[in-house]
């Protein structure tokens, strides 16, 4: 997100109300994924939930609850979509372009939540 042109909001950086990070710290809705979603949809109001993740384009964010608790578990990022399905990139296995489809097998009982992120706000 940052690269891609949103600017940093400061404050304190326990307050999911900033999105901020430099050398020596960072916000927790930099790092944190409950904490990223009320940043960008809440209070900076950066995206929009849409109905379902096939409706996501390249660069938008998926997340996942993935116990359908209540408690948002895992971010991913969009990074190719066909006309059929959507390929998802993150961090905490290094993957690169799985399907939504084969997320979507492994956690029958998720909830997605997925993120159109706006150019403009």
């Amino acid at each position: 997100m940052d690269a891609g042109g949103w600017t940093h909001v400061s404050g304190f950086y326990r307050d999911s109300k900033y999105w901020w990070y430099n050398f020596l710290n960072q916000t927790w809705s930099w790092v944190g994924v409950p904490y990223w979603h009320d940043f960008a949809n809440k209070h900076s109001k950066r995206t929009i939930i849409l109905s379902s993740p096939r409706n996501l384009w390249e660069g938008e964010v998926l997340q996942v609850d993935f116990t359908n608790n209540g408690s948002k578990d895992h971010t991913m990022i969009v990074t190719k979509k066909t006309s059929s399905e959507i390929y998802l990139t993150y961090h905490t296995n290094d993957t690169l372009n799985r399907s939504f489809a084969s997320i979507s097998v492994a956690y029958p009982k998720a909830k997605w939540v997925p993120h159109l992120v706006k150019t403009t706000f």
